[in-house]
């Protein structure tokens, strides 16, 4: 059984831009075979967009997190069961529809254009690229 032990915080910046944005890609495979765009109709290649208004990756790892306190120690420390964490991670983007709608790559910058300015800047995760330190 693989564990993390450590802050949300730590867990979010090791695996909220890899384990977890790999796990979403994977997840929208089923809507990527749809080949239809849904905002401009093209038949082709298309991505999984998040609908806007669904929690995304990091609001639903924070909310699956906030079920591994541990009673014995202070209450920023998690203990996770990693296999566990996925399950979970998982059934709270079910079903599908709900979570992502195709859209072709123009479609999809143009829908994601507002929330640029949410996320974080470039290079201000603490582990570098990959889990990599600095």
């Amino acid at each position: 059984m693989a564990r993390f032990i450590g802050s949300k915080q730590e867990f979010l910046d090791l695996f909220g831009a890899t384990l977890l944005t790999n796990a979403v890609k994977y997840y929208g495979r089923s809507i990527r075979k749809r080949k239809v765009c849904q905002r401009c109709r093209m038949q082709g290649e298309v991505q999984a967009a998040h609908i806007k208004g669904t929690p995304g990756r990091i609001e639903i790892a924070n909310s699956i997190l906030d079920q591994y306190y541990t009673p014995d120690t202070s209450k920023d420390i998690v203990d996770v069961n990693i296999l566990e964490f996925l399950g979970k991670f998982y059934e709270s983007h079910l079903p599908l529809e709900s979570h992502f709608i195709p859209l072709c790559d123009s479609c999809h910058k143009e829908y994601d254009k507002e929330d640029v300015k949410n996320r974080r800047p470039a290079g201000s995760n603490p582990f570098g690229r990959f889990g990599m330190p600095k």
